[in-house]
């Protein structure tokens, strides 16, 4: 807090106007207070382990959250793969297939890589297959 004096009379004018100036730029400074201590090397000692100790609780609390993220993650990953494959394997194993005939082969049966050919017009380096009935 500042407290200034001004006079509103014409004779003091310059006097109020250089008050008024002051006051602006000396609610501008700011102070920030700092006790000096002065320590003794077992008193610097005790508080750079009292640091070390809560810095390794931080540590091992941070990794035990990130094993247990990881986890989570993992198990979750983990029961998604299974429906994947649980759905998949129906696909693959059923003789009735989304949009297939039912006079069909199994999937399965045409995943076999002995009944894969490349068709003569797609030449060598083509990556087109048909089957082989």
């Amino acid at each position: 807090a500042v407290l200034c004096c001004a006079s509103p009379s014409p004779a003091f004018i310059e006097e109020t106007r250089s008050t008024l100036k002051f006051a602006s730029r000396a609610k501008l400074v700011q102070v920030h207070a700092k006790k000096n201590e002065v320590m003794d090397d077992r008193a610097l000692i005790k508080r750079l382990q009292r640091e070390l100790a809560a810095a390794k609780k931080a540590l091992r609390e941070a990794e035990n959250r990130e094993r247990q993220h990881v986890a989570t993650v993992e198990s979750e990953s983990a029961a998604n793969m299974r429906k994947k494959l649980t759905k998949l394997e129906s696909v693959i194993l059923s003789p009735k297939g989304k949009g297939r005939s039912r006079a069909s082969k199994p999937l399965a049966a045409s995943l076999d890589p002995a009944l894969w050919r490349q068709t003569p017009q797609d030449g060598p380096n083509s990556h087109r297959y048909s089957v082989v009935d």
